[in-house]
Parts: C-alpha cells; structure tokens; sequence
C-alpha cells in the first residue's frame, strides 16, 4: 500500500501536508492552499525563526503549531515541580514554560521582521488563491 504524503480536501481547495512529510513536500497542485497542520517549531527562539522562515520559503498558506496546549487540566501540573515534569514527558507542549521557554516565542517576531523586509520581492508571487 502506497502512503501519500498529503491530504487533498477539493472543495476547500486545500492540501494538507501531514507532519512526517512536511519537510519533504512543497508544492501545492493546482493553485490550492498548502498548509503544515501539525508543525514542530523546536523550544529555542533561533528554531522558532527558522521554522516560520522555512515555510515562508516553501510558500505555505498556513502554519499550524502542534500542541499549543500545557496540559493544565492534569492533576501532575499543579504541584511544583510539575511543569518541569511533565517538560520530561510532554517536551512538545508550547504553553509549558518549562518545555517551551517563553522568549522562544519572539522568534516568530524575528522572522516576521525579516519577510517584511523582503515582502516586494516575494509576495507578488502566485502563493494559491487570490485573496
């Protein structure tokens, strides 16, 4: 059985790539938006910069960050030293700081400066559908 590597939703005109393979695929077909569901950005603010810049490049319509949750509902997370536990097991949670340093945030920031230094000579380009 052959895996496919996205997910094509026609009436929406949307291609989903999955996690596993959104390294690997950027080309949406058709003029159809490309969106990354499940992005890992990694916990430190140059991974963070670095991931928003990549699917800039690949021309991605969407980013979707994977896990922007802490778990907070978990009875393990209120005690002190909780979050840094759950940090061991759940090291992908965003919302944890002990995971996800907040700073690390500012990185989305520090790309958003970048592309809007170079947004004339990349934007016009066809990025799926019209607006």
């Amino acid at each position: 059985m052959k895996v496919r590597p996205f997910l094509i939703f026609p009436a929406l005109h949307l291609v989903a790539i999955l996690s596993a393979w959104a390294d690997d695929f950027a080309i949406a077909p058709d003029g159809n938006f490309l969106i990354d569901g499940e992005a890992y950005f990694g916990h430190t603010r140059a991974s963070h910069r670095a991931k928003v810049l990549l699917q800039y490049a690949r021309g991605f319509n969407a980013t979707y960050y994977f896990k922007w949750d802490r778990r907070l509902d978990n009875p393990a997370f209120r005690t002190p030293d909780g979050p840094s536990r759950m940090a061991e097991t759940f090291p992908y949670m965003a919302l944890n700081p002990a995971a996800t340093p907040p700073e690390a945030f500012a990185g989305m920031l520090d790309a958003k400066r970048e592309i809007a230094d170079v947004e004339k000579l990349f934007n016009p380009r066809g990025r799926g559908r019209p607006c």
